[in-house]
């Protein structure tokens, strides 16, 4: 009976229903693992090692979070969809999908992750900061060696998240995780280059962008901006 429910219980029963919208078909575990467990995880983690540490200085680690994800939408072979929003990085069909990816985020023994960041915080005097879902799978992954990739469902990110002082984070064991890939993880090899600077290739990029600006400000009359100036 609802009058047997406690509070805690009626407001996460609203927040599942105000999160998934009346028609989602969000996949279950066993087959978000068979999804992704297809996907071309030799090309994903060739083109993150070809990246390597070329965007990781701070003004550039934005572009490198595009990078990696529009590497994964491509292995995926169309199954997901980057969109960046507000809680999550991706949609495979109607599944939300949070990703995280770092050098060792899961340690090299494979026995738990590393303490993994979710959410910046700013906690009132003695508030206790609570995770709300907008994910239903966190994706992780190591960039670096033993390249291997693995997620977790949002229930076992509700319980084992860890309140700081300014964030909210998470570490998860072995048996907490799904892995989408061999444990031995996959193989990379070091003949496979990119031709290329990705930072000089983007950097080109912008120039072109604008000296196109420029080219059609030399083309266009001069305007006379007072004209335009409009006191109210």
């Amino acid at each position: 009976m609802i009058n047997s429910l406690d509070k805690t219980t009626i407001l996460t029963c609203l927040e599942v229903v105000d999160f998934h919208r009346v028609g989602d078909v969000v996949l279950s575990e066993s087959d978000f693992k068979d999804s992704l467990a297809g996907w071309d995880w030799s090309f994903f983690f060739h083109s993150v090692n070809c990246l390597g540490s070329e965007f990781n200085d701070a003004s550039w680690r934005m572009m490198k979070g595009e990078v990696v994800c529009a590497a994964l939408e491509m292995c995926s072979g169309g199954q997901a969809k980057y969109v960046d929003e507000v809680g999550f990085d991706m949609l495979v069909g109607d599944t939300k999908v949070e990703v995280k990816t770092e050098f060792g985020i899961i340690h090299r023994n494979l026995g738990r992750t590393k303490k993994i960041q979710l959410k910046n915080i700013r906690a009132r005097a003695g508030e206790v900061p609570v995770l709300r879902r907008t994910f239903d799978y966190l994706l992780i992954i190591n960039t670096g060696p033993p390249f291997v990739s693995a997620f977790a469902t949002w229930e076992t990110v509700e319980r084992n998240q860890e309140p700081t002082a300014d964030q909210i984070q998470c570490q998860l064991k072995q048996s907490d995780i799904v892995f989408t890939t061999s444990l031995t993880g996959v193989p990379v090899s070091d003949k496979v280059s990119s031709r290329s600077s990705l930072k000089d290739y983007v950097k080109e990029g912008f120039d072109e962008w604008l000296a196109d600006i420029r080219e059609q400000l030399g083309d266009a009359p001069e305007s006379n901006s007072d004209s335009q100036i409009t006191d109210y």
